[in-house]
């Protein structure tokens, strides 16, 4: 079953100076000419990098649907060496 979800392609800063790149609201230019030097910092890597928290990250976002676990089994070698199983009861 799919779960429907709606999540944030990019990351929304708490003001302004929170990104690296200033956004142009009007330019004499039809298309002006914007060099980007961040190389991969950009979005929620500048964010990471700056160490600036957003008001909301890159992903953020509700899910439509409700997630339920039951029956969870998890099987593997213990550090001894020996195999067992461990069940959530």
């Amino acid at each position: 079953m799919p779960s429907f979800s709606g999540r944030l392609p990019y990351t929304i800063g708490k003001a302004e100076g929170d990104y690296s790149a200033k956004v142009l609201y009007s330019s004499p230019d039809r298309i002006p000419d914007i060099d980007y030097d961040d190389g991969i910092f950009v979005d929620y890597r500048h964010f990471d990098a700056e160490n600036i928290e957003p008001r909301y990250e890159f992903g953020f976002g509700l899910s439509y649907t409700t997630f339920e676990y039951s029956a969870l089994s998890i099987s593997g070698s213990i550090s001894d060496g020996s195999y067992g199983t461990l069940d959530s009861g």
